[in-house]
């Protein structure tokens, strides 16, 4: 073998899967796989394994610790490696240092074309002519070139990732979907790229509505601070008060200083909303160019893998809401003061806070205030529930004065209202007293028990029978987080959405209604976001409680603000 031919070996495949470093007195395994005797040695001692040793990377078990015989000929070409060029991280002639260079290339390495995912090489326009021609190889899966295979790999099992698992949302190999996923749905990468792909576009018409509603919002406000601009230098009210009595002279001071600071507050506030309504255009830009370059990939694994976390961010984005205020004028002012101009001198004081009101009155642009972030700052929207025993279930009793739920399975209703047409007749669930809209409200509550479900209501919901327009979450008048024993699962419509997080069991809830945000949070110093809907809210919400199973409760919490 001449030095020549080890750039025909990529140097990860003479990598050591225990030290990941370049092979040191090799030993091959019954399996097949190699490693330095050193580390498999080490491997075997240190892990303590009881009854037969197995192979660090399959793990397939030998019924004895096999002979370790060093593998002469890979010895001999992890030697030959470490002294070439290759191994010392330079360059092979022919491909520059951004481009990947072909692994088939003897001499100088040409720039790859194409990498394969079934060969895990990269291909110049010579060698990957191979894989257009022969039969066999044709099936193969091409993409442009990558440098590293690692991330196209299965981690536990070295496999090419073929599949897409929709439970975990993860991409998985043909094994795994035998394995671990063997109950989950899974589907072809292609299949999940096509579904992706729409949602994609989706995502792009969105943010094209969003980036063409904030360029009109800021345009319109900019027309109505210029507007206001020009009333703030004060022509035509100071040609009234020139016209009023001297006797007015103290009066007139002290309104002219009112407009002032109200302009001057108005133009502060506006220059703000600019400058945030400026990012949240250049963030929608470059999370559209994003999207554009990603539809255009044709390296399937990285277009969904980066999807995800494109949604992601576009999910937890959360972009300013302005109203352009219209009436944002001084004409009010004019007309009071043209009014007071008419009449005597002796009404003229009485009149003065006519226009002090309606200086105040103006409307002016605000920023929404940010989602707290710390439990103290969530409870200071803290709002005091109780639960309405009236549409309580029979089989659930209520306590704690009311507010506290739970399920017995005593047979026998505890409740006053059982005929109540308010009630719950057949699903377990319970309704509180107090009905939220137009502000912001935070509660937190303590669960016990399985398939709990708590969320928020419109009034209309179904109370008779036990269909899906009854049932917390499973119909377009509920949101609900549910605890099935395993994992959190949010629930709207029938629509399901699986939360892998650990146990919990102190919820907050924060409900900004205005901006349409129904929140849920595990509890600690720091709340951490467990899911968040988002919908446009058109009536009260009246916060409930789904309670399916026995031996189950759940309290609303008092809060120290």
């Amino acid at each position: 073998m001449d030095e020549g031919s080890c750039e025909l070996v990529p140097g990860k495949i003479l990598n050591c899967s225990i030290c990941l470093d370049i092979l040191k007195e090799p030993v091959t395994l019954p399996c097949g796989h190699s490693f330095c005797r050193d580390c498999v040695q080490s491997f075997w001692t240190e892990t303590e394994q009881p009854g037969p040793v197995s192979c660090p990377q399959c793990r397939q078990a030998f019924s004895h610790q096999p002979a370790l015989r060093t593998n002469t000929i890979l010895a001999e070409v992890a030697k030959r490696f470490q002294k070439s060029d290759i191994a010392e991280g330079k360059t092979p002639l022919g491909a520059s240092p951004r481009e990947v260079p072909c692994d088939f290339c003897t001499d100088s390495a040409q720039k790859a074309v194409k990498s394969c995912l079934m060969c895990l090489a990269s291909f110049c326009e010579t060698h990957i002519q191979a894989h257009h021609e022969k039969t066999a190889l044709k099936k193969h899966k091409l993409i442009s070139p990558i440098e590293d295979f690692q991330d196209q790999l299965c981690s536990h099992h070295e496999r090419p990732l073929e599949l897409f698992c929709r439970e975990d949302k993860t991409c998985i190999c043909v094994l795994c979907a035998r394995e671990q996923h063997a109950t989950h749905c899974t589907v072809t990468l292609e299949t999940e790229r096509q579904k992706k792909q729409k949602q994609l576009v989706e995502k792009q018409a969105g943010i094209q509505h969003k980036l063409q509603e904030k360029t009109r919002n800021a345009k319109e406000l900019k027309q109505v601070a210029e507007s206001l601009k020009k009333i703030s230098e004060l022509r035509e009210i100071e040609q009234i008060f020139v016209q009023l009595m001297s006797s007015v002279n103290s009066k007139q001071a002290k309104v002219k200083e009112l407009i002032r600071e109200k302009c001057t507050a108005f133009a502060s506030m506006t220059e703000k909303i600019l400058i945030k309504l400026d990012l949240e255009v250049t963030d929608l830009k470059k999370m559209n160019t994003e999207l554009e370059n990603l539809s255009k990939t044709d390296d399937n694994i990285g277009f969904v893998q980066s999807f995800q976390s494109l949604c992601d961010t576009l999910e937890a984005w959360e972009p300013l809401s302005v109203s352009v205020l219209s009436g944002s004028s001084f004409n009010p002012v004019r007309e009071v003061l043209l009014k007071l101009q008419e009449l005597a001198e002796g009404i003229f004081t009485a009149e003065l806070q006519n226009i002090i009101t309606a200086v105040n009155m103006i409307p002016m642009p605000s920023l929404p205030d940010p989602t707290p972030t710390k439990r103290a700052d969530f409870c200071k929207y803290f709002y005091g529930l109780t639960l309405d025993i009236k549409t309580a279930s029979s089989r659930l009793t209520i306590s704690e004065l009311n507010t506290k739920v739970a399920y017995e399975d005593n047979g026998e209703s505890k409740q006053l209202f059982s005929t109540n047409p308010e009630k719950f007749d057949s699903v377990n669930q319970v309704v509180c007293a107090q009905g939220l809209s137009a502000a912001r409200y935070y509660w937190e509550c303590e669960w016990k028990g399985e398939n709990i479900g708590l969320g928020v209501v419109y009034k209309g919901i179904s109370r008779k029978g036990t269909d899906m327009s009854c049932v917390l979450g499973l119909n377009e008048k509920s949101w609900c987080l549910q605890w099935d024993g395993s994992c959190y699962v949010a629930l709207h419509n029938g629509k399901r959405e699986v939360i892998k997080a650990p146990y919990c069991s102190q919820i907050g809830v924060y409900l900004n209604s205005p901006a349409g945000i129904l929140s849920f949070y595990r509890l600690a110093d720091t709340p951490i976001l467990l899911h968040k809907f988002k919908h446009t809210f058109t009536e009260p919400l009246y916060p409930a409680f789904h309670l399916p199973k026995i031996r189950s409760s759940v309290k609303i919490c008092p809060v120290i603000v």
